[in-house]
This record gives structure tokens, sequence and C-alpha cells, in this order.
């Protein structure tokens, strides 16, 4: 393993001889940060949380300890030692199945060691799709986070891997690329540059001199990045501008907005509540400083999530009438025949969820039945990975290919019919219980769960005495 890191030392500097501490000063703007080199763990410059500047910590020329001195050059060299940095990865390789977590002699750590090392001080790693999600909008939805500092940067320099940190300055709007190599100056990127795309099809850091794409980003910060997996989980080929994008995602973490308020009152009351409940522990940003600080970034659970999700599709596509025709039963092997019974109906939606969701309402879908929905003139309906329509599915009508000028068919298992004002049925039931009263035209009877049932003695076909005390019912036939 020490091969492999050997190629990288080729790239720094020769070993000292004696240690030396040399302070550059770089101006950027209205921040000035002191550079400080030096060789060995037990000197680092220490960081004064409450002054301005910021050191850059340096790995050694002898050493390959870029992972650490990134999480430093994140958060100050009081973040974590390389005592420290060795036993959390000890502890990872012993449930790594035999994988290298680190080299114990240059202090090479893998991305799982920095992870865990973060999350073990009570930060957030979030993992950025790069190669899904544009830079331009990921960038603008994790700054959402009022703990966000920074990224987490593995460049690729063709040997392997090396980290470098993107600290973030939320008053001044603006990132700076530190990298722990001696003699590497920090850099500024311009927001609108970071993570940019060249014509080679590789990510960079910016479009200054980059030489090595960028193989991973990981953003850090406190609390979930709740902003982020909502566009994460929503994103769909042909998306709205980012400003939109991140705007919408921010408009619906607001819970005292009317327009938010009015899309909770359309749920069914025992979802309603549950989703108040947690808009009542989601930090505002219209709470002044202290009251906001009272409240931490919780992810909400799957049911309160699921209504995020649909809420943020909904904002981007305006409402469609879609015109949909129940038949009941599976579909048949023939195509030229029908179900036995059609119903119609249409719907006024913007997704396939909200679609599904008002389906179940009217009772013509419910949890657990097997269905499949598909166009009047038999086209299939399915995202692009062949993903048929199900109580999971969430996308637009265009992610599923559905044409909303064409009539849609649902099929479902369930052959029963459902009754409608003014039809003429026959109602069959049965009661099995302890008959605990008699009244002149009904009987009382208790079953087994305490429910008391009353049966009125016309309605009964026979009694059947038997054992318990039993009443079987059949209702008269009636309009």
């Amino acid at each position: 393993m020490a091969s492999r890191y050997e190629r990288m030392l080729a790239a720094t500097h020769p070993h000292r001889k004696r240690k030396t501490v040399e302070t550059k000063h770089v101006q950027s703007e209205s921040e000035s940060e002191s550079e400080s080199e030096e060789e060995n763990d037990d000197h680092v410059s220490q960081t004064f949380p409450q002054k301005r500047q910021m050191s850059v910590v340096r790995q050694a020329g002898d050493d390959l300890t870029c992972g650490m001195r990134t999480l430093q050059n994140l958060y100050g060299a009081h973040i974590v030692t390389r005592e420290e940095m060795d036993q959390r990865a000890r502890a990872l390789e012993m449930c790594a199945y035999g994988g290298q977590m680190y080299d114990p002699q240059l202090g090479y750590y893998s991305v799982e060691v920095l992870q865990d090392i973060l999350e073990h001080k009570g930060k957030t790693v979030q993992r950025i799709a790069i190669e899904k999600i544009p830079a331009a909008y990921y960038v603008l939805t994790l700054e959402q986070n009022p703990s966000f500092v920074g990224f987490i940067v593995s460049i690729d320099d063709g040997h392997a891997k090396h980290y470098v940190a993107v600290r973030y300055n939320s008053a001044q709007q603006r990132y700076r690329r530190v990298d722990s190599m001696p003699g590497v100056r920090p850099v500024d990127i311009p927001p609108e540059c970071l993570f940019s795309r060249r014509p080679d099809g590789n990510i960079y850091c910016s479009t200054n001199n980059d030489k090595h794409p960028v193989a991973a980003v990981l953003a850090v910060g406190q609390g979930v990045f709740l902003e982020y997996k909502l566009m994460h989980d929503t994103w769909h080929g042909s998306p709205p501008g980012s400003d939109l994008y991140s705007g919408a995602i921010r408009r619906i973490l607001q819970g005292n907005l009317r327009a938010v308020s009015a899309r909770v009152q359309e749920l069914d009351t025992a979802l309603a509540s549950h989703v108040k409940r947690w808009y009542d522990t989601w930090p505002l940003r219209v709470c002044n400083e202290k009251s906001s600080q009272t409240r931490r970034r919780n992810m909400p659970d799957d049911p309160c999530y699921d209504f995020l999700k649909t809420f943020l599709l909904e904002c981007f596509v305006s409402e469609e009438n879609i015109i949909v025709k129940r038949q009941c039963g599976p579909p048949s092997v023939d195509q030229n025949s029908s179900c036995s019974s059609v119903e119609q109906t249409a719907i006024r939606c913007s997704t396939v969820q909200a679609l599904l969701r008002e389906l179940t309402q009217m009772n013509w879908l419910r949890p657990g039945d097997d269905f499949w929905i598909s166009h009047e003139d038999k086209r299939q309906i399915q995202d692009e990975y062949g993903e048929e329509l199900n109580f999971e599915s969430i996308g637009t009508f265009e992610d599923y290919g559905i044409d909303t000028s064409v009539p849609l068919v649902l099929c479902t298992d369930r052959n029963t019919q459902l009754a409608s004002v003014g039809g003429f049925y026959a109602f069959q039931y049965k009661v099995e219980g302890t008959c605990i009263g008699q009244q002149h035209n009904a009987y009382s009877v208790r079953d087994q769960h305490g429910t008391v049932h009353v049966l009125y003695k016309s309605s009964i076909a026979s009694i059947d005495t038997t054992g318990n005390d039993t009443c079987h019912g059949r209702s008269k036939t009636d309009t």
C-alpha cells in the first residue's frame, strides 16, 4: 500500500533538515489569512473562533495527511488530532471485512474515516451527486443550511486521491479553495465558477488553473441538509431555473406562509396534524437569531417527507384535467376484451403522486391493491427506468410519458363493485356474539371485541345458537 502513496510524495517538497515556520499573507477583499507550514503534527497553528483570521494548516513534506488537514482547514486545527484519526480509522477497519481505511505511516485516510470523524463530533456530511445535478443548483440549495461551512473535495491526480477544503464565507457569499500541500496558496472561487464542467467533460473546482478533475464532493455542516435532499429526490429531466428551484424549496419549508398552510389544509385530518407538528419543530428563516437557535434541523419522517416532495413538484407544474376510467379485475389477455364494469371521472392535478392520492381518496385505489394504469389506446405508462406507476411513484406526467389528452384506464385486482346512490343492491352481514338484550323489533349482540351490534328482527335471515349465541343476518333487498 505504501508504494501507492509514495507516488504522491513526488509532488511534495523534499524532507527539510530543520523545522521552519513561514508566514504568508494572502489579501482577498476584506479577509486575510495567515499560512503556517509545519513539518510534524505536534506543532499546529491554533484557530481562534472570535477572530476573522483562520490559519491554513499544512501537511509536512513527508506525510499524506491531506484528509486530516482538510478537516482542520474547515473547522480549525482544534477539530481533530492525528492520534484521534488513527483510532477512528482502526475502529472502522475492524468492521470493514479486511478493507484498509488508512496508512499508519503516511497518514492517508479514506473518505469513510473523514465522514466518521465529523459525524462523531456532531457534524453532518452530505455526499453530492455532482454528475446528476449541476453546481448552479446544489450550491444555492446547500447555502440554505445556516450551519453550512463548505466542502471536502476529493481530487484525482492520476495516482491517488488528494483532499482539499473549499470554505464558504456566508458573510461575503464567496468560496475559498484551501490546499494543505506545502507552497500551494489559497484561491478565491466565484460561486458561479465553483465545480464547473469544462469542455473535456470533467468537473473542476474552478475555471482557473486547476489541472486535476474532481472525483467526489461532500458538503459539511450541522443539521440535516433537507433542502439538498428534496432537490435530489425530485430532480427530473427538465428542471426549472436554479433560482426558481431553490426558492421553491425555501418557501415550502416555511410553515408560517399562507400558501403552505392552505396546502396542508388539503390533506386528510391525521396527516395534516402530523405535518403541522413537524413544521412546528423546523427552524424558520423569519425567526430572530435567538429563537432559531432553539430549533434543530431534524429530518421529517416518511409521510411528512412525501408531502414535501409532492408539494415541491407541484410548484413547477401547472394542473391539468386527467380523465380516468376505472375497470375492475386484472387486464384481460385478449386486447379486444374489456373488464366487466367501467366508470369515468375527471381529476385535476399536476403530478403522478397527486393523481394517485386523488384516486385513493375516491376509494378507487386502496393501499395494498395491485393495479395497472395505461392509456386508453394501450400505450404503456412507465418512467425512464421501465418502472410502472405504483404507490411510491413520484414525478411529473412527462417523467412517466403520460399523454394528458388521452384518457387513462385503471384496472385493479378487486372484483367488487362500488355502490352508488339510487342503486338496487342486496347487503349481507354476519354477527357472532352474545345476545345481551331484546326489544320488540331488535336484538342487541356483543361480539368478542366488546362491540354491541343492534340487529333488527326484520333483517335477520337465521339464528344459529350452536356453541355461542350467534346471529346470522341478511338485510332485505332495498333501493
